[in-house]
């Protein structure tokens, strides 16, 4: 099964006709897997921007601040060693969110997960779950000095290289 429409009929079909058919049908479906889908879709995407919120700005007050008088050298230095924290940051970041399980598993009496399961639902699965949009978006947001320094070190390495 694949991991987009893994429960429509049709999803790997030859046929270009029978496969848009399919995957329109998933787009509209309405039912308790994608809902509880959309829900944890939701949940993680909080977390993640609550989490990558306090990462970017923690991570943003160890480093130097922006200045315009920075070597090549020094903004190089720098820029790579707050890549290599923020790498290290969402490693840990993202293991402390998926370690959170779904909200639907608090609720065993109204949601029947192996129900869902058999009708299509990936726990954990789904790629929103994952993160990467808010961590992008997030991280971006807080990371307004590292920012200044990749664009002053290109410009300076445009002026030093081409």
């Amino acid at each position: 099964m694949s991991r987009g429409m893994s429960h429509v009929n049709g999803e790997r079909s030859l046929d270009p006709y029978v496969h848009f058919t399919a995957g329109m049908t998933d787009v509209f479906r309405m039912d308790q897997v994608r809902l509880t889908n959309i829900l944890g879709s939701v949940q993680y995407g909080v977390l993640y921007a609550i989490v990558f919120f306090f990462a970017g700005i923690f991570i943003e007050s160890l480093f130097p601040k922006y200045m315009t008088t920075a070597s090549f050298r020094t903004l190089a230095l720098q820029v790579v060693l707050q890549c290599i924290v923020l790498t290290i940051v969402i490693f840990y970041a993202r293991k402390i969110v998926e370690s959170i399980p779904g909200l639907i598993t608090f609720f065993p009496k109204k949601v029947d997960e192996a129900k869902l399961i058999a009708h299509g639902f990936i726990p954990y699965g789904i790629e929103e779950y994952k993160g990467e949009t808010m961590m992008s978006i997030i991280l971006v947001g807080t990371s307004v000095n590292l920012l200044k320094k990749i664009g002053r070190l290109a410009t300076l390495g445009e002026k030093k290289f081409l």
